[in-house]
């Protein structure tokens, strides 16, 4: 059954409002592979009211990463530490021969149907 924009918009009003950070990590979120440092932390995210079936972030985050990391996904999680996991995305690849700084410019959440359609 295809949801209205409506209908999206309650279900994501709902995933915005509990997802409150953002982690970098070395492969799929799942598997435990978050990056660890001294100046690695999860960073929180605000998201705009839903439009169009999806939700995006209010600003861009920028994360401290340590020396030697190697970045592919980024995890979206019910809290600073810890939490649940509750969404996960690809992000775009890159490795940090020194300590540096990685920026998430856009992230937009959506709800589709089980073939993938919106």
């Amino acid at each position: 059954m295809p949801y209205t924009d409506e209908g999206k918009a309650v279900m994501l009003y709902g995933i915005a409002n509990t997802i409150s950070h953002v982690s970098l990590h070395s492969g799929p979120p799942n598997k435990g592979n978050e990056l660890t440092g001294g100046v690695y932390r999860r960073k929180q995210i605000d998201f705009r009211d839903p439009e169009t079936g999806e939700v995006r972030n209010e600003r861009e985050i920028t994360f401290d990463v340590p020396q030697g990391a190697r970045i592919t996904h980024a995890g979206f999680w019910t809290a600073s530490y810890g939490g649940t996991l509750l969404a996960a995305a690809p992000t775009t690849e890159r490795e940090f021969r020194g300590r540096g700084v990685y920026v998430i410019d856009l992230v937009k959440l959506g709800i589709t149907n089980k073939d993938g359609r919106p």
